[in-house]
């Protein structure tokens, strides 16, 4: 890192640094936060960007702050909450039926909870295994380790006085296959698949977020066993303490869900995935929720060699007899270091 990007940075995070004290002095809690999770990804960043021992340095105060937002957030969820202002769905103003009495309006509850109990489906079977992954095998081993052995062996962890349950946050770039390790794990241990993100919860009507949370979790006891997958986590579970306080409201319903769900017992296991992990409110990240993180790495050079000698075996014309495909190969797969899983998967095209 250059010494004027390094300024800059140390110059930013020093911004967000006494901001958060000033918001925690003035008991606003959620806004400092909101600070202190800001201060603690510019300090990640210059972290990642530098060499020698003052990484340590930076590490600390990257630590300190991730600590501090923790501790804000908790102060946040015990202050007095208000009841978030918005539009009311039609039909609700006024208290009175508006289909002609009791009977009418009855009716049409009933029929809203049955379309409910419709709208969150699991996938049975989501046909992917880990054998489908191209690379990774470091982040396999961990989920093995920390989610599926667990399940397969409960007396043998038991015995050893391993710790399990508890949730995965999945995060990295975007394109990096992230939802595809999710649906992966769910076909290992052979369990139904839920899979939501923020467009299948949020609503514009007040309240109506909050009750397709439980909706949701409804379908989800209504299974023995099951997968709870929660793309875009950085959506659902923002960090709370700003002027939303929809987002404030839908963040504790849905932690107070989680809060219902007994992992240890291996009944509902539940996974998430985010780009941006700095986003989302450490309330999340706490013991007995998304506890535990899991980095997922753009492909390195094995990974990428599958996924490219994959496509060509995909291809409808034969290649030239003059053609080296394991030069091409190894070619494509150098011209490609850096690249998404995703976007490698674009040459399919490019080799038509």
């Amino acid at each position: 890192m250059l010494l004027t990007d390094l300024q800059l940075h140390l110059d930013r995070y020093q911004n967000f640094f006494d901001s958060a004290k000033k918001a925690e002095a003035e008991n606003k809690f959620g806004l400092a936060a909101e600070y202190y999770t800001e201060a603690a990804k510019i300090m990640h960043t210059v972290f990642e960007g530098t060499k020698g021992d003052i990484r340590n340095v930076y590490r600390q105060k990257r630590d300190y702050c991730l600590t501090r937002a923790e501790q804000c957030a908790d102060a946040h969820d015990r202050l007095p909450r208000k009841q978030p202002g918005g539009p009311a769905r039609p039909g609700n103003g006024g208290g009175a039926p508006s289909n002609g009495g009791g009977n009418g309006g009855n009716q049409q509850q009933q029929a809203e909870a049955a379309e409910g109990d419709e709208k969150f489906k699991p996938i049975d079977d989501t046909g992917i295994r880990f054998s489908d992954v191209a690379g990774l095998d470091r982040v396999k081993q961990e989920i093995r380790d920390k989610l599926i052995n667990p399940l397969k062996y409960p007396d043998l962890y038991k015995d050893y006085g391993l710790a399990t349950g508890g949730g995965i946050m999945l995060y990295g770039p975007p394109g990096t296959g992230k939802t595809m390790i999710a649906k992966a794990i769910a076909g290992e241990l052979g369990m139904p698949f839920f899979s939501v993100r923020s467009s299948d919860i949020v609503s514009k009507w007040v309240g109506d977020s909050e009750s397709n949370i439980q909706e949701l979790f409804r379908a989800v006891r209504s299974r023995e066993h099951a997968i709870l997958f929660v793309d875009e986590m950085d959506s659902l579970f923002h960090i709370r303490g700003g002027n939303d306080t929809h987002n404030d409201s839908r963040v504790a319903e849905f932690l107070s869900q989680l809060d219902g769900v007994d992992t240890k017992r291996g009944g509902l296991l539940i996974l998430g995935a985010t780009n941006v992990p700095w986003d989302v409110d450490p309330a999340a990240t706490r013991p007995g929720r998304f506890s535990s993180k899991i980095y997922i790495p753009l492909p390195d050079e094995e990974a990428r060699r599958y996924l490219i000698k994959y496509r060509m075996t995909k291809i409808a014309a034969p290649f030239d007899h003059t053609v080296n495909i394991d030069e091409l190969v190894q070619e494509t797969v150098d011209m490609t270091l850096g690249s998404k899983g995703a976007l490698i998967l674009v040459l399919r095209y490019l080799m038509r």
